[in-house]
């Protein structure tokens, strides 16, 4: 017998809890009716009477009232079993609930809110987890917007009697809003996103002190949401305004970073399902045989385009809530270090990767070893440790986020963080997960500035000097990293302020005296100068790493603000400028001059994007001086420094902030010539970057706004508009209809628009949807640009023209047509048949001029059409009740679709 709870599959085996809750409804269904019996059940028939009832409100409905009066009437445990067999339900069931009993789920749940039983909290948070994040599907969607709509209407019980529920459900919500909040034009998605963000506001705004309670992490879900409107001014107060919350005990937000954020709510974001086969891996699977393991995860739980946002909860997870035993550690199973390179490497989303690494070194930022664990700031660690050397780009990439991160995530709060990064690495050292920092200060494969930075940091910690550098060996085998370091939290730090010039030398070239200590030091440089030339001709990879030396080594020496010793900045920079170019290497190449050029990225393998990376990540003045210089002897360093600052931020996580900007557009098109634009073209069609995104209505809104630009610049814009529609997932027909059903529009006004939306409709496929829009749209201006519409998909893809039109037709003849305000019930039967015949005849048939081809079919489609159009005033007058208003109305509408066929069958015989 098939279940009524699950489905299940033929080949699947009972499931055991199904099984004894059906067997107990079967046996006991008698008595589940009024007058129930008035016996004190024993223990065991207690136990049955609560599977049977539970079984009996999930599977009917309409007897669920019935069922809960008999479980109120024999309760004597505070519904605990009750509640303990309804998680088990949605630990081990919810998946593969039917929907009618998910409903029900929902419905109880209520119902038990309302009598405050034991365990309700447990019940609701393991519904939270059932929620999949990056999961758009209809059903969580619902589950979203159920559990949502529950908090809300059930707030004051919560408040009362399980405030560690609202807490877990704020930090649901906050998770599942950054990923809700990427997505656009989803009417359902807006109503939840509104449900969800009104729950949230609610809670921090009346119940802080209950916030306060999920700990840090609180700070590092709200960064996500910065860019919505409503979270704006919460997190202005929260760093700028504590008193605004009305929180006593809270008067900085170093406070929240203090507190450690407890295991239960990284649980939350983790299924059932999702928590036993991690912990399996990370129990179970030995190294080296876990490839197939991580294959199948993957395409479980991981597969599909916004999925990927769960790898920054399964991060948070793997640190903070699995702990493997000591036992565990020693053997040869596969470490936690090993499943997070894994997970970090399947990013593929820029913004995903760097929220993926702040949840990896989010803890180190805060650590105290009185307070924190040190099993959560191991992974990081021993990530760093065992790609070396093999994957020393990736060591790299890691310590530079870390360093980012302490320069940059909070500038007025830097104190906190470098105590608490310095306590993580000496915590680790202690307890002996690694024996020293050696392996990290000290090894040559990696970049000779991380590494002194990562020494300034450790010394600076013990109040000590920073030893000095020696002279920078460069071995053959160094391979450090080129790579754009990710800046999704990098702040505004404080730039230098630019000095003025000394003095001008007679050749007009600017001279600076930059004043280094140390006459070895010095020779040092001078040295590593003379022999760049050389090295750059046996391998250009390490002369660039020779002039990150000789740059390394200047800001060194900047730092010990020691001016025994002088060296000219003109002398240095043109001898380096010189051995580039004698070379064949250009230092700062205007970006005019990189188009075309794709054997190489010049923003990462460059001397440039030496020079500059420098500058960014160190804020030396010696290095801004050194710029300062270049630029005043012609070298374009503005042009590149602005371009590789909105490359580090468009990569880091603000692609998408450009979408559909007018400011930004008309800029485009007003600042690039035809050129430029035409490269761009190329571009979009290949999808590499996008303008207008996927939202029909910010789309047609920019439409409308330049109707009122110079023709020149809406040439401009039909221009990217037309390479980007066709290739995106934007709906067309809406904002063609918007265009023409907007209202009274200037012709004149609206010319290039118009000629741009025709061929706007040339370049995409004659879908049913786009057809059926173009065959409705009324005839008041532009009045031939359905027609030229149809005629243009005619010659260029007839078959899927005609199957379009037969499909509109089909509607015409089921519903309605979609800007008809009454239903419209025409009988076209001829008209589809004809249509049908259509498809069989080629177009050679038609412009011969055979009256057996398509030219008759249409024909007969027309007059058929045309006789529908006349018999339906009776139709709709006599049989449906319509005023003549609505009659009249229809029947023009209708007329349109003949007028619009007339015309192709006109195009087909010229």
């Amino acid at each position: 017998m098939a279940s009524q709870l699950i489905r299940v599959s033929s080949y699947e085996a009972h499931n055991q809890l199904e099984l004894s809750l059906s067997q107990a409804f079967d046996l006991l269904q008698s008595k589940l009716r009024p007058p129930f019996s008035l016996t004190i059940p024993d223990p065991q028939e207690y136990t049955l009477l609560n599977q049977a009832i539970l079984y009996g409100v999930l599977i009917e409905p309409h007897f669920a009232k019935i069922h809960i009066k008999h479980l109120h009437a024999i309760v004597i445990d505070g519904y605990k079993l009750f509640l303990s067999l309804l998680v088990g339900i949605v630990n081990e069931l919810y998946g593969k609930l039917v929907d009618s009993v998910k409903e029900q789920l929902i419905w109880v749940t209520k119902e038990m809110i309302d009598v405050s039983a034991t365990g309700i909290d447990s019940l609701l948070v393991s519904l939270m987890r059932q929620i999949v994040g990056g999961d758009f599907s209809d059903g969580n969607l619902w589950l979203c917007f159920e559990l949502a709509s529950l908090c809300l209407s059930k707030w004051d019980c919560l408040l009362q009697e399980k405030p560690v529920v609202l807490t877990s459900a704020l930090y649901t919500f906050l998770r599942l809003l950054a990923d809700h909040c990427r997505v656009s034009n989803n009417l359902k998605l807006e109503m939840l996103r509104q449900m969800e963000i009104e729950f949230c506001v609610k809670m921090l705004r009346d119940q802080f002190q209950l916030c306060l309670k999920i700990g840090r992490d609180l700070v590092r879900l709200l960064q996500d949401l910065f860019h919505v409107p409503e979270f704006k001014s919460i997190w202005k107060d929260l760093v700028l305004s504590p008193s605004e919350f009305r929180t006593a005990e809270y008067l900085d937000i170093s406070q929240l970073y203090c507190i450690r954020t407890s295991t239960r709510y990284f649980l939350l974001r983790i299924t059932p399902e999702m928590e036993t086969q991690l912990r399996f891996l990370l129990t179970h699977v030995m190294l080296g045989n876990q490839k197939r393991y991580q294959i199948w995860f993957e395409n479980k739980f991981l597969l599909g385009p916004e999925r990927e946002s769960l790898i920054v909860d399964i991060v948070r997870f793997i640190c903070c809530a699995h702990h493997p035993s000591n036992e565990i550690i020693q053997s040869n199973i596969i470490p936690r270090w090993a499943v997070i390179g894994w997970l970090l490497a399947c990013c593929k989303k820029k913004y995903i990767e760097a929220n993926g690494r702040l949840a990896l070194f989010f803890d180190w930022l805060f650590f105290n070893e009185k307070v924190d664990n040190i099993m959560n700031i191991e992974p990081a660690m021993l990530l760093m440790v065992c790609s070396l050397p093999k994957y020393v780009n990736f060591t790299h990439s890691l310590l530079e986020f870390l360093l980012l991160l302490v320069d940059n995530y909070d500038l007025d709060r830097k104190t906190i963080i470098l105590r608490g990064v310095s306590s993580a690495f000496n915590s680790l050292v202690q307890k002996g997960v690694v024996h020293s920092l050696d392996v990290l200060t000290r090894c040559d494969v990696l970049s000779p500035f991380i590494r002194e930075r990562l020494q300034n940091l450790l010394l600076n910690d013990q109040g000590k000097v920073p030893r000095d550098l020696l002279p920078v060996d460069l071995p053959g085998h160094s391979t450090q990293s080129l790579r754009l370091p990710d800046m999704s939290c990098m702040g505004n730090s404080t730039q230098p302020t630019q000095e003025q010039f000394t003095s001008e030398g007679d050749d007009g070239l600017s001279t600076r005296v930059v004043v280094v200590p140390g006459g070895n030091e010095v020779d040092s440089i001078e040295r590593l100068v003379e022999s760049i030339g050389d090295i750059i001709k046996e391998s250009y990879a390490r002369g660039l790493q020779t002039l990150e030396a000789i740059l390394f080594s200047i800001v060194n020496q900047c730092n010990q603000r020691n001016t025994s010793n002088s060296i000219c900045s003109e002398d240095l920079l043109s001898k380096i400028t010189k051995e580039f170019e004698s070379n064949g290497y250009r230092l700062f190449t205007s970006l005019g001059s990189l188009a075309g050029v794709v054997e190489c990225d010049d923003e990462i393998c460059s001397a440039t994007a030496v020079i500059i990376r420098t500058f960014i990540f160190s804020q030396n003045e010696r290095i801004q001086e050194m710029l300062l210089l270049w630029a005043r002897n012609g070298f374009p360093v503005g042009a590149r420094l602005l371009s590789y600052a909105l490359r580090l931020a468009h990569e880091a996580y603000a692609a998408d902030l450009s979408i559909c900007e007018e400011d930004i557009i008309r800029l485009l098109v007003d600042k690039l010539d035809y050129v430029d634009l035409t490269e761009m073209q190329f571009q979009i069609g290949l999808k590499k970057f996008s303008l207008f995104g996927d939202n029909h209505k910010l789309v047609f809104h920019l439409i409308k706004n330049s109707l009122n630009w110079n023709s020149v610049e809406q040439h401009k814009l039909w221009g990217l508009i037309r390479s980007e529609l066709p290739v995106s997932e934007v709906q067309v027909e809406k904002i063609i209809l918007e265009f023409f059903c907007s209202g009274k529009i200037d012709v004149n006004l609206s010319a290039i628009a118009a000629g741009g939306l025709l061929t706007l409709c040339s370049s995409c496929a004659p879908t049913s949807a786009l057809v059926g829009t173009i065959m409705s749209l009324p005839n008041n201006f532009f009045q031939d640009f359905a027609a030229a519409a149809l005629a243009t998909w005619a010659a260029s893809n007839a078959s899927m023209l005609f199957d379009s039109i037969t499909e509109f037709a089909e509607k015409l003849k089921s519903c309605s047509i979609v800007c008809l305000p009454i239903p419209l019930n025409l009988h076209l039967p001829a008209v589809l048949i004809k249509l049908e015949e259509t498809k069989a005849c080629s177009k050679a048939d038609i412009t011969s001029g055979s009256e057996n081809g398509n030219l008759l079919a249409f024909k007969y489609a027309i007059s058929e059409t045309a006789k529908a159009a006349s018999n339906c005033s009776w139709l709709w007058t006599t049989h449906c009740g319509f005023d003549v208003s609505e009659v009249q109305y229809c029947t023009a509408r209708l007329s349109i679709f003949y007028v619009h066929l007339l015309k192709i069958i006109a195009m087909f015989c010229m």
